[in-house]
């Protein structure tokens, strides 16, 4: 079974915020779904990315958009298949 995991560039600064994204990293790790957060540099961040096995998913503004059902689909598409999914967000300014 494929593994799905979130690529965060930075931690978050706002305390409150911060804390709702560790409860959601809570509940994903309970459906399989890693959250890695990294703070190394821009440039680190992007090479530990090309070096990960599996699809790659770069989450932008511009890019292709799902209807929640559809995206669901997919995910679970993407649970039983063979290969790691790795979804790389940030840094925010692009």
């Amino acid at each position: 079974m494929g593994r799905i995991n979130i690529h965060l560039h930075g931690k978050l600064k706002d305390k409150a915020i911060a804390s709702i994204a560790e409860m959601y990293q809570q509940r994903l790790l309970g459906e399989g779904v890693k959250t890695h957060v990294h703070t190394d540099s821009l440039d680190a961040y992007l090479a530990k990315l090309k070096g990960k096995k599996g699809r790659l998913i770069l989450l932008d503004e511009r890019g292709d958009s799902f209807e929640s059902l559809q995206f669901a689909a997919k995910i679970n598409e993407w649970k039983i298949g063979s290969e790691d999914v790795h979804f790389a967000i940030g840094p925010a300014e692009g």
